[in-house]
């Protein structure tokens, strides 16, 4: 059974992982979405990132994982998030879907119920 930090932890991923799904164009897309590393055109699509991501990691497995390992996922995909849109994006202030996914992530790393262990 999973405690209160793991369940806010895998609906962070979960609520990434719909976000990067909702905004790939999957009709464009000869691989529906899966992240080949080796084909050029995933390298130079606008959407690599996000399936790359995808690919990795599949938020529904997140109920095997033992809590530190989650934690280390929700950094990459923080880190992943900003990557992708920091620089076009002023995080703070930004109204879009990723921008307020940003600042939840930072709301739940800061909370003390995920203790000084988890934050390095």
């Amino acid at each position: 059974m999973m405690n209160t930090i793991e369940k806010q932890i895998s609906a962070m991923l979960n609520d990434l992982g719909r976000l990067f799904s909702e905004n790939i164009r999957y009709e464009n897309c000869p691989h529906g979405g899966e992240y080949h590393a080796f084909l050029r055109v995933c390298d130079s699509c606008e959407h690599s990132i996000s399936c790359y991501w995808l690919t990795e990691n599949n938020p529904h497995l997140a109920k095997r994982k033992p809590v530190k390992q989650l934690v280390q996922e929700l950094k990459n995909a923080h880190d992943t998030v900003l990557a992708e849109i920091g620089r076009s994006h002023q995080t703070v202030t930004c109204t879009c879907d990723y921008c307020a996914w940003l600042r939840a992530c930072d709301r739940l790393f800061l909370d003390p119920s995920m203790g000084r262990r988890f934050r390095q």
